[in-house]
């Protein structure tokens, strides 16, 4: 493999279950949205989850109740706001300044992801695990990939084809790490361990952040795939979300991933939109120049003409100089019907 970029949007997990970015916002919209009958009690609209989880960031430091007015008001006009909204993380930067609508916001998110993951087809139930359902996304991409990749190594390097990769993650879930782990242990019947260790080594970065790392990642702050919805677990889950502004702050890894991207040779975009604000994220510093780029993306819903808008923004982001230096690999299809046409090119 060469250097090789894997840029996942929303698109990539949307084989998983997980949702695109318009049925995220609508399902924030209908969580926020916390409205309650005449006597302020009982809850006719919104998450009861979410109503908790404020009444706990309102706590005063005796550990009293304390009113969340402000945030319910917050959350409401969120929820108003999101069928006009083109994503949540768009609105959530035109609001930055606003504690209380980012917040909620990024429970809301918490919720919606953890949720998802649980109904997703990847998820493992811990009192049935022997049942290994990974089964019913051999179909996917990422099985192909994961396939593919490792093609020609053993188990005790199979950690070495990975080394040329850097994974970019734009989606809050955990599916490409979990899944991973897991197919390595059934496949190269790794122990839980040593898939660890492989799925570890492998730098994968989530501009927005993520819901939180996965149990075997981080066995004291770590949540398992799927966990339930529990309130307290849910506000450790929302501050470790970011925002787009909250993504340029330092200890946030993002400089790192940019010295990274200068070495790569080749993009693959899938299931990502190319809005301007996520490729301001992957962006290189514009003193660099680099001779030309391999760039491979799933356009399917991209029509012909915006995606000569589109490979411009990826030929101004990756710093080549000249359009014509984009080696196009585009196609209109989804990250599955993608990877079977593509594969050998991209591994190259």
């Amino acid at each position: 493999m060469r250097e090789t970029a894997l840029i996942l949007g929303a698109g990539s997990s949307k084989i998983f279950g997980l949702p695109l970015g318009s049925e995220l916002r609508d399902q924030i919209s209908k969580d926020l949205n916390i409205k309650f009958g005449d006597f302020g009690h009982d809850l006719i609209s919104g998450s009861y989850e979410l109503v908790d989880a404020l009444r706990i960031v309102n706590r005063d430091p005796d550990g009293r109740a304390g009113s969340i007015n402000q945030h319910r008001a917050a959350a409401v006009e969120i929820a108003d706001a999101m069928p006009l909204s083109s994503s949540i993380d768009e609105y959530i930067e035109r609001h930055r300044e606003d504690e209380k609508k980012a917040l909620c916001a990024k429970l809301a998110i918490a919720k919606a992801i953890i949720e998802s993951e649980r109904a997703s087809t990847i998820y493992i139930d811990s009192q049935r695990e022997r049942d290994r359902p990974l089964a019913a996304a051999s179909h996917s991409w990422l099985a192909a990939f994961l396939r593919d990749t490792t093609s020609g190594f053993n188990a005790s390097r199979v950690g070495e084809a990975f080394s040329q990769l850097t994974v970019v993650n734009f989606n809050y879930d955990r599916c490409f790490e979990h899944f991973t782990y897991n197919w390595l242990q059934e496949v190269y019947r790794l122990n839980r361990s040593e898939a660890a260790e492989v799925v570890n080594g492998i730098y994968i970065y989530h501009p927005y952040g993520r819901i939180a790392p996965l149990d075997w990642e981080d066995p004291s702050e770590g949540v398992s795939y799927g966990a339930s919805l529990e309130v307290n677990r849910l506000i450790r889950m929302a501050h470790r979300i970011r925002t787009y502004s909250e993504a340029f702050e330092p200890d946030s890894g993002l400089f790192a991933l940019k010295n990274r991207m200068t070495h790569v040779e080749c993009a693959v975009f899938l299931g990502f939109g190319f809005h301007q604000q996520n490729m301001d994220l992957i962006s290189i510093e514009e003193d660099f120049e680099r001779g030309s780029l391999h760039c491979f993306a799933t356009k399917a819903g991209i029509s012909e003409p915006r995606w000569q808008v589109m490979s411009k923004r990826v030929a101004n982001a990756f710093c080549v100089p000249g359009h014509r230096d984009i080696h196009d690999h585009s196609m209109p299809a989804n990250c599955e019907e993608f990877w079977d046409e593509y594969s050998d090119v991209v591994l190259g």
